[in-house]
């Protein structure tokens, strides 16, 4: 299957195979090394979990201020909403707090519209982005969280290299994953979970990952 059509992907087990798949087109055996962001990291621990299975070795599994493993969003309607643009204006390097509030009785695809008129006002968001598209990356994202409170994390012998954002929402990061691996390190890089990831917080995020990959 193509990576390409990830975007389809229903469930976190599908998705880690099609990239499992893609790797070892490229390197057909192991020892393997394997890291993700967010939900990547959850996808990256059930891509240890199959090489594992398939025999192979994972030398090191790095997580970058990964989803932790076991929660459940418990989120719908506003509050996924919220979730899904916060998401989507961080990453693109724009800050807005958006309001919701008034939408509660609209339907889904009238909440989009209006959602995207006010970041579109507030210049949060590209002039020329349509409704249509903001509702399929909308569906790819509540797709997505489906299939990560869906998913149940079994442990894997990898070692795991924690690089938590200092300012995480989440209070309880590292027990979670001490339950999945017998070998864990933890470091934490100043920043949230969308700044860590650009200067000056990325150049720690990386010294700290070098070291690991040099040290494994």
């Amino acid at each position: 299957r193509d990576v390409g059509q990830l975007l389809d992907v229903d469930s976190l087990q599908e998705m880690a195979r099609v990239y499992v798949d893609a790797m070892r087109g490229i390197q057909p055996r192991g020892p393997y090394l394997l890291g993700g962001w967010s939900m990547g990291g959850l996808v990256a621990l059930e891509m240890a979990r199959v090489f594992e299975e398939q025999g192979d070795e994972v030398e090191l599994l790095a997580l970058i201020d990964s989803v932790v493993p076991g929660r459940k969003t418990m989120l719908d309607g506003l509050g996924l909403l919220a979730w899904f643009m916060r998401d989507l204006l961080a990453t693109s390097s724009r800050v807005c707090n958006l309001d919701l509030s008034g939408l509660e009785h609209l339907d889904d695809a009238a909440r989009l519209t209006a959602v995207l008129e006010r970041a579109k006002a507030q210049n949060a968001i590209a002039q020329d982005v349509t409704a249509e598209q903001l509702g399929r990356l909308s569906r790819v994202f509540v797709r997505h969280s489906a299939a990560m409170d869906a998913y149940a994390p079994t442990p894997v012998r990898a070692p795991v290299l924690l690089l938590d954002a200092a300012d995480s929402e989440e209070r309880e990061r590292v027990a979670p994953w001490k339950r999945l691996t017998s070998s864990l390190k933890h470091h934490r890089i100043a920043g949230n979970h969308y700044s860590i990831l650009d200067e000056p917080h990325v150049a720690t995020l990386a010294k700290r990952l070098g070291a690991a990959l040099r040290d494994k």
